[in-house]
């Protein structure tokens, strides 16, 4: 369902609206498309960011959960302990974040109650941007080979 700078997907759908919607990215070398999930096995949304790297597009990946398939290991992810769930496209021909509760497994589409907002509004887009970047400067490298302990990222006052 859309409604001008909104859309909303519920699952459980037969379609993957997380990668629907990246495959009309086009990035170019100034774009980039952020995510933010528990974790990632989603093989038509990876097939979609490989895309996009080749394509020139800053991809980058926050996983909260250890990352132990190659789907994941191939983009080079950080590990941050969050529960967050959103993609954030500042493409050349879209700027929009995805956010809702949908993680990036295969069963959170197909099997899973879910919601996912599609928001075009350039102060959210703008916020949830600044959120990536301030996760992605706390979050680990983490070796594909090394298990690690989860880490709490929030700021102790």
């Amino acid at each position: 369902r859309q409604a001008g700078h909104f859309a909303v997907h519920f699952a459980p759908s037969s379609n993957d609206a997380i990668a629907d919607e990246l495959s009309n990215v086009e990035c170019g070398r100034f774009g980039h498309v952020w995510v933010a999930s528990l974790f990632f096995h989603r093989p038509e949304v990876h097939r979609q960011l490989m895309r996009l790297i080749r394509s020139g597009c800053d991809v980058r990946v926050l996983l909260a959960r250890p990352f132990t398939t190659y789907l994941a290991n191939s983009l080079n992810p950080r590990q941050l302990r969050e529960h967050d769930k959103y993609v954030v496209i500042w493409a050349s021909n879209a700027r929009e974040v995805i956010a809702g509760s949908e993680d990036l497994g295969t069963h959170e589409m197909s099997a899973d109650d879910n919601q996912m907002l599609r928001v075009r509004v350039p102060e959210v887009v703008s916020s949830y941007n600044a959120l990536f970047e301030h996760q992605w400067r706390m979050a680990h490298v983490v070796s594909p080979q090394t298990s690690v302990a989860h880490v709490n990222t929030r700021e102790q006052s």
